[in-house]
């Protein structure tokens, strides 16, 4: 009980941060991209202490924390869970796995095209779970990756993590692929 109110506690706490952080970037509209950015980061981590505060462990649902993220964005999203049963991300790994996604997602929402919505699937093979994230680019337009994409490798967990970026014609994508022991899977 202790741990669950500890995690309510700092969920709480950071949505205040949100707040203020909204209150300036109306006060400032000159810099809202950068705190965008920021209530987003914080957001994820938020919202991995509300799903923490939720359950008796500290592990967090996999799926669950991918479609929180994705509803905070705004973005029309298409989002696809195949898993047939839950799975738990570490505890240690949860806030930069969090961090790392709510990258994937804004980026994929700020460079895609007018003509679609942001599509996320998250499967597995049963031995490791993939999360893809695409959308379309505009004009055939050859995306590198920027400082998101360098952000997020940096963020992710050096062992058991797999990270894909593909262009196939105006579709681009991203594959993140956990394995255990950043992931348990029933």
């Amino acid at each position: 009980m202790l741990v669950r109110e500890v995690h309510h506690r700092i969920k709480n706490n950071l949505q205040g941060v949100i707040g203020i952080l909204r209150q300036y970037a109306t006060a400032h509209p000159a810099v809202n991209d950068i705190i965008d950015a920021a209530i987003g980061r914080i957001y994820s981590i938020a919202t991995v202490h509300g799903l923490q505060t939720g359950t008796m462990t500290e592990e967090v649902d996999l799926a669950n924390l991918l479609e929180s993220i994705a509803d905070a964005s705004g973005h029309p999203i298409n989002y696809v869970n195949e898993l047939v049963h839950p799975v738990a991300l570490n505890k240690n790994e949860s806030v930069s796995v969090a961090l790392a996604l709510n990258e994937l997602i804004t980026n994929a929402c700020k460079h895609r095209s007018s003509c679609g919505p942001i599509f996320i699937k998250i499967a597995t093979d049963g031995s490791s779970v993939t999360i893809t994230i695409a959308n379309h680019v505009e004009n055939n337009t050859k995306t590198t990756g920027g400082q998101g994409l360098l952000l997020v490798e940096s963020l992710l967990p050096k062992k058991s993590t797999r990270f894909q970026v593909m262009q196939i014609g105006d579709i681009f994508s991203v594959e993140l692929k956990l394995g255990r022991p950043v992931v348990s899977i029933d």
